[in-house]
């Protein structure tokens, strides 16, 4: 099992800070960032993924079901991805938990990050 963080979606590989989540206005389009990590080691070490993995996120929508987007590694550090998320798909995400799932050759795994996506609510009363 892999844990991802979510970075800041200017993010760049030596210039990048850990987030507690992405926050979205619905109808906003958005670049998510994560950070793949060893959750076994103590020091939680990035972890890189080999040269033509694969990696998708599966984010919540508001109709109960989830949309798969394919995420993209960092040229220089293939523990760091990337996804756009355009309008059409934010305004219908709702913010809470999302799972990925990484594919190297024959090898899978799947990781959870919690409460990695913040639904920004505008307007008034």
């Amino acid at each position: 099992m892999l844990i991802a963080t979510v970075l800041n979606s200017d993010a760049s590989v030596n210039v990048f800070e850990e987030i507690s989540s992405l926050s979205f206005i619905p109808g906003s389009e958005e670049v998510l960032v994560i950070r793949l990590k060893q959750p076994q080691r103590k020091d939680k070490l990035r972890y890189v993924a080999d040269i033509g993995a694969t990696l998708t996120v599966s984010l919540p929508k508001k109709d109960g079901s989830t949309q798969v987007v394919t995420c993209y590694a960092f040229v220089s550090d293939r523990s760091m991805w990337w996804c756009d998320l355009p309008s059409s798909l934010t305004d219908n995400l709702v913010g809470g938990n999302f799972t990925f799932t990484l594919t190297e050759g024959t090898s899978v795994t799947s990781g959870y990050v919690e409460s990695g996506l913040s639904l920004v609510i505008t307007g008034g009363c």
